[in-house]
């Protein structure tokens, strides 16, 4: 019955979204009309408007002239100067306003030289003026084509006003009617969605009971997650400080055992025979052993305690002083290291550190015996993704194990050949981790391994 009802709530909902899209788009489109049936009144006004302007500064200029060639006073030529100034940007936007229009910009075309050729002519008899006085200039004016040529201007602006007068009053009618059925298809489709929710009240009443019942579900579920989750945080908190105190409480007792056991072998070991001083040996050995491993589960419980502090890292500085310090604790071995130079990531400068030097540390150890150890260390695109790597030439590894390869005390190999904890690369994949990547690694027996990592 609830999947029944449930399935019949989408689809009520589902067509009030569908008829909700339509009469957006439709009234979207009618509005985008309208604001261009608006746009197109106002480019028709403010043509009209820019006629009168242009039709206006000429006459300024006409004025300007006229009177400085009466007067002589250069203070009247004060019109006709700014009359030259501003023609030019009227111009200019009348084009722009005209511009996709064959027939106006016809008519402004003939408009342009008309102007041009009307203000030489003012020009010409200023400079008479100036040079030759007031009746040359004044025979100039009654023997020029001064009249004819504002006369076509007059005409050709009045041509202009009269076409666009036209085009508005068409403009104007067709954003009325767009304007009308703006509001029509506003008013039905607001009518239509009211209608919707009304006939739509009821099957919402009944799906917000089942919701709440549903959601009182939920919250009881939510509480016991929170519970377990809390417990959970409580019992990593508490192994964590376990893990740690153990650690130390170990220390304590252990440096006895080793001070002691080596103070047996110096000063005793005479009194003993070759079965004892092998015995009291290996006791020292296994005690040594015992405290590098406290040592390193203090380090992999630091890994996950630290507080991150994140900036830019150059891993290949970082790298190469990994590589000089290997080289200098054994410089009998012949190693050669191949570090890609410009290899920056973002991450805290600590961690990622201790990381590296754990991936070279496990590449040098599982070097050794080869003629010529070849550790390197690059980055490369896999998947769109930036990804580091540390590869070399050692024994490498079985594939069908690679699973192991970052838990905690697990080794691939024998304890005798290769000195370690097993904790180093479990210490790698937890810094990653809270990097937000991912570690991997891949090897052949007797072929070498490389290391992948990513950062997130």
């Amino acid at each position: 019955m609830d999947w029944t009802i449930h399935n019949k709530m989408a689809l009520f909902f589902s067509a009030i979204v569908m008829i909700l899209l339509i009469i957006s788009l439709t009234s979207y489109r009618n509005a985008f009309r309208l604001f261009d049936a608006n746009k197109d009144v106002i480019r028709s006004y403010e043509v009209q408007k820019e006629l009168e302007t242009i039709l206006s500064v000429m006459k300024d200029a006409e004025t300007g002239q006229r009177g400085y060639i009466i007067t002589g006073d250069e203070n009247y030529l004060e019109p006709y100067r700014s009359a030259q100034a501003s023609i030019a940007t009227s111009l200019a936007l009348l084009e722009s306003l005209v511009g996709n229009r064959p027939s106006q910009l016809d008519n402004f075309n003939q408009l342009k030289p008309l102007i041009a050729v009307k203000f030489n002519e003012l020009n010409k008899t200023i400079m008479l003026r100036k040079a030759t006085g007031f009746a040359t200039a004044q025979q100039m004016i009654l023997l020029g084509s001064g009249k004819e040529s504002m006369d076509s201007i007059r005409r050709l602006t009045g041509q202009m006003r009269k076409a666009e007068s036209d085009l508005l009053q068409k403009r104007i009618s067709k954003a009325n009617t767009q304007n009308s059925l703006t509001m029509i298809t506003i008013i039905a489709g607001t009518l239509l969605y009211l209608l919707l929710l009304a006939s739509g009240f009821y099957a919402i009443n009944r799906y917000v009971n089942d919701r709440k019942d549903f959601e009182s579900k939920i919250r009881h579920l939510n509480d016991d997650l929170e519970k377990r989750a809390c417990m959970l945080e409580q019992a990593n908190r508490a192994m964590e400080s376990f893990c740690h105190s153990v650690s130390h409480d170990l220390r304590a007792p252990l440096r006895r055992l080793s001070g002691y056991s080596h103070l047996l072998l110096e000063q005793y070991s005479p009194t003993l025979d070759e079965e004892g001083q092998k015995y009291l040996t290996r006791l020292c050995s296994c005690s040594e052993r015992m405290g590098t491993l406290i040592e390193n589960l203090l380090d992999l419980s630091m890994v996950s305690r630290i507080e991150m502090r994140r900036e830019q890292i150059d891993l290949s500085n970082v790298a190469r002083a990994i590589a000089r310090n290997l080289q200098e604790q054994d410089p009998a071995r012949s190693a050669r290291f191949f570090i890609e130079d410009d290899i920056n990531a973002w991450g805290d400068s600590r961690l990622l550190r201790k990381a590296i030097l754990n991936l070279m540390d496990n590449a040098w150890k599982y070097t050794i015996n080869r003629q010529e150890a070849i550790i390197r260390f690059g980055s490369k695109e896999l998947n769109q993704i930036r990804t580091y790597f540390i590869s070399d030439n050692g024994i490498g590894f079985d594939t069908a194990l690679a699973g192991k390869l970052f838990e905690a005390f697990q080794r691939l190999h024998e304890e005798d050949g290769f000195e370690g904890t097993g904790i180093g690369l479990a210490a790698v994949k937890q810094i990653v981790e809270r990097h937000g990547g991912h570690v991997w690694g891949e090897g052949e027996v007797n072929e070498g391994a490389i290391f992948y990592f990513t950062l997130g």
